[in-house]
C-alpha cells in the first residue's frame, strides 16, 4: 500500500487527542509451530499476527499485519519465508446512510469459493507458504477504493484497484514483481429474492474484460451454490457446490470445470474439493481433499485441534501433496521431499 496514503489517513483519524472518542479493539495471535517430513524438518517458525480496529461514529480504521520468523534452513529459503513482515490490511471506512466508502489495503472477496479459478478477481495468493497456513492467511489483498450502496434486497459495489496484489511463489519460480500503481476496476451487483441470492460482477484490466455470476439458494440444511466466469473470448470456469450443515458437522463439496489457454493448453480440467469439519466442545476435527482429475494435482489434510484454555489452542495435522513435475503441486511435492508432512501448532488468541 502507498505509505503516504496510510500516514495521511492515520493523521486525519488521530487528530487532537480530545477530538475523537475512539472505540478500540486490539487482538494479538502469537503462534509457534514445527512441521516435518520423513526425511527432514520442513519448518520451525514463530508468527505474530495482530489486528487493531478503531471506530468513532461513521469513521473507522482497521490495521492487520504479521511478523514471521523461521529458522534458516534450505526449505525456508526455497519457500522464501525466512523472515517476513507484512501489512495484510490497512483501510479507512466511512459510512453515510446507504453509502459505504473504504480506502486502503482491503479484502475484496466476490467469490463464495476458496479454490481457483473463482470470482475473487482482485485477490492473489501466497503460494510460497504451501498450505501450511489457514487459507485466509494465504490471501494477498489489493490497495484501492471501494464504494458500496446498499438498499432493500440489493447492493452495488464499485472498486478501483490502484495497486493490484502480487502473488508470491517459492523457488525456483520467479519471486514476483513489486507492487506498483497500475489502476484497474470493476463492479458487483447483488440482488436477493427470497432464499435466492444473485451476484453479477465485471472487471476491466489491461484492456481485457471479465464477466461473472454467482447464485446461491438456502434451505434449512444446505446452501446450494453456482458460480461461473469468463475472461476474454475463451478462458472461463464454472463451479457448483453445496454447503451442508448438520449441527456441529459441516460438509462443503465443490466441483469446478475450467479452461485456461495458457495453463491448460486448450484442455478443460476438472477440480473436486471436499472440506469437512466437526466440532465437539473444545475439540475440532478437520478434513479436506483437493484433486485436479486431469492434471493429477492432489492435496489432502487431516487436523485435530483442542482449545486447552479459553485462549490457548493446540493443533496436530498431517498433509499430502502430489503433482506432476513442472506444475505447482509437483513443486510442492519436491519441496516437502516426498509430499507427506506432519506438524504441531500452539497458538494464543488474546483480545486486549
Amino acid at each position: 500500500m502507498n505509505s503516504r496514503l496510510l500516514c495521511i489517513a492515520v493523521l486525519l483519524l488521530a487528530g487532537p487527542a480530545n477530538a475523537w472518542a475512539w472505540n478500540t479493539d486490539l487482538n494479538l495471535n502469537p503462534r509457534a509451530e514445527w512441521i516435518g517430513s520423513k526425511r527432514a524438518d520442513q519448518a520451525t517458525r514463530g508468527l505474530l499476527i495482530g489486528r487493531a480496529d478503531l471506530s468513532d461514529g461513521a469513521l473507522s480504521l482497521a490495521v492487520e499485519g504479521f511478523v514471521e520468523a523461521e529458522a534458516e534452513t534450505d526449505r525456508a529459503r526455497e519457500r522464501r519465508s525466512e523472515r517476513v513482515a507484512e501489512l495484510q490490511e490497512a483501510y479507512v471506512d466511512y459510512r453515510m446512510d446507504a453509502f459505504f466508502i473504504r480506502v486502503g489495503r482491503q479484502p475484496v472477496r466476490w467469490s463464495q469459493s476458496w479454490t481457483l479459478p473463482s470470482l475473487d478477481l482482485f485477490t492473489e495468493r501466497r503460494w510460497n507458504r504451501l498450505f501450511f497456513d489457514p487459507i485466509p492467511e494465504q490471501l494477498v489483498h489489493p490497495d484501492g477504493i471501494l464504494v458500496t450502496w446498499a438498499g432493500a434486497g440489493a447492493s452495488v459495489d464499485a472498486f478501483a484497484n490502484l495497486s493490484p496484489a502480487v502473488p508470491r511463489y517459492p523457488r525456483p519460480l520467479p519471486e514476483g514483481p513489486a507492487r506498483e500503481l497500475d489502476p484497474e476496476g470493476g463492479f458487483r451487483l447483488q440482488y436477493k429474492l427470497g432464499g435466492l441470492d444473485t451476484s453479477w460482477v465485471y472487471k476491466r484490466a489491461d484492456e481485457i474484460s471479465t464477466f461473472g455470476t454467482s447464485l446461491s439458494f438456502a434451505t434449512d440444511l444446505a446452501v446450494w451454490k453456482l458460480e461461473a466466469g469468463l475472461t476474454g473470448a475463451k478462458d472461463g470456469f464454472a463451479a457448483i457446490g453445496v454447503d451442508f450443515f448438520f449441527g456441529d458437522l459441516s460438509i462443503l463439496p465443490q466441483v469446478t470445470r475450467f479452461l485456461d489457454e495458457v495453463v491448460t493448453n486448450d484442455r478443460n480440467e476438472h477440480i473436486g474439493y471436499l472440506p469437512i469439519r466437526y466440532v465437539a466442545g473444545r475439540n475440532s476435527f478437520d478434513f479436506q481433499v483437493y484433486r485436479n482429475f486431469d492434471a493429477f494435482d492432489t492435496f489432502g489434510q487431516v487436523m485435530y485441534s483442542r482449545d486447552i484454555t479459553d485462549v490457548f489452542k493446540l493443533s496436530l495435522f498431517a498433509q499430502k501433496y502430489e503433482g506432476r513435475p513442472g506444475r505447482l503441486f509437483g513443486l510442492y511435492q519436491a519441496l516437502t521431499e516426498g509430499g507427506t508432512v506432519a506438524g504441531v501448532r500452539l497458538e494464543l488468541n488474546q483480545a486486549l
